[in-house]
């Protein structure tokens, strides 16, 4: 049905329309992003890592970092997905929190700007997804209703199927889609398993001051954020299993606890990343003090883990499957999704 859609285009003459028009905002963003990660005292693997994490880039990527973050299993780093443009959703609250705007007010000022990420990322199918996932989540708040995980990943697919059809071929959208599918299944299932684990926050005492409220509830968040994480990592990878072996030949079970320590190193890589774009348009030596004390230092230990659990023995070689056992594979994940169900009684 598409080939009979198939015309010629002069590539010289101007494309109209909203998607041409962001594209090419997209890219004035992107380059800008791109040029001012040139700056601020980065080695070039920190800079190379830092155009990954804001804006996918790894073209730039030498071959020696590259097959660090794929051995790793943390190549999602540098291929912007959903935990970007929640890092973006989480530096827009913030900002907006701090002059008391209302949540709905946020979710609605969020939209315009998670669609220029989106185009400044090049709209790649991982992005996508992400995007109209979050925006879908944002629209749901600002109409109170609820958010359904599957039903947004659907619309999500939907919507890049009609686009493209051949986004099926692609090894970033079965990625995105495969991992985002096993956390929305199975993480509130594994998150369940580790309850015994799990400790209650204490309220804030009103007594104590923020920083003693802050070191009495710290070690109880970074005990819920650890098991959250492993959990999330866990089901991702029931997730990705089938692709990992298709595509690259090997399971990471290493990146199951690399994640853990470089989700929040990325976070801070990603906004003060973006604070320091718009930093390096006013001051040139504050933005150089912000990316050789706060950013640099987060993306050079983002480097020494990608080192550490890239090594071989953190890898699970595995023949490529056929496509028929991809059958097989669904009938796996079904039957972990039955032992992991608890039953009436709430246990195993």
């Amino acid at each position: 049905g598409y080939s009979k859609e198939a015309q010629f285009i002069d590539p010289l003459t101007p494309r109209r329309g909203i998607m041409p028009s962001l594209e090419r905002i997209g890219l004035k963003i992107r380059r800008y992003i791109l040029d001012s990660a040139k700056y601020y005292s980065y080695a070039d693997d920190e800079r190379q890592l830092l155009k990954g994490i804001i804006v996918g880039e790894t073209d730039d990527f030498s071959a020696e970092l590259y097959s660090k973050y794929s051995s790793s299993g943390l190549i999602h780093i540098a291929s912007v997905s959903g935990m970007h443009t929640s890092y973006l959703f989480l530096a827009i609250s913030i900002i907006l929190g701090m002059f008391k705007f209302p949540k709905r007010i946020i979710c609605i000022i969020a939209i315009p700007a998670i669609i220029l990420f989106a185009a400044a990322s090049l709209f790649t199918p991982s992005v996508c997804r992400a995007a109209i996932m979050m925006i879908v989540f944002l629209l749901a708040g600002v109409f109170r209703r609820k958010n359904d995980g599957i039903t947004s990943l659907s619309i999500a697919g939907l919507i890049l199927l009609i686009d493209n059809p051949y986004c099926l071929e692609s090894c970033s959208a079965l990625l995105s889609f495969s991992a985002t599918l096993g956390i929305l299944i199975y993480q509130p299932l594994i998150q369940n398993l580790f309850r015994w684990a799990l400790l209650k926050v204490p309220p804030k005492n009103p007594v104590k001051s923020k920083f003693g409220n802050f070191l009495e509830r710290a070690p109880y968040k970074l005990n819920n954020y650890i098991f959250t994480s492993i959990s999330l990592s866990l089901s991702a990878t029931i997730g990705l299993a089938y692709f990992m072996a298709y595509f690259f030949g090997r399971l990471q079970w290493g990146s199951i606890f690399a994640n853990i320590i470089t989700f929040p190193l990325v976070a801070i890589s990603f906004i003060f990343g973006y604070i320091n774009c718009i930093i390096g348009a006013i001051s040139k030596i504050v933005a150089f003090l912000v990316g050789y004390t706060i950013i640099n230092p987060s993306l050079y230990l983002t480097n020494v883990i990608a080192s550490v659990f890239s090594k071989s023995w953190m890898n699970i070689p595995v023949p490529q499957p056929s496509k028929a056992f991809f059958l097989i594979y669904i009938v796996i994940c079904y039957a972990i999704y039955i032992l992991l169900t608890p039953n009436k009684k709430g246990s195993q």
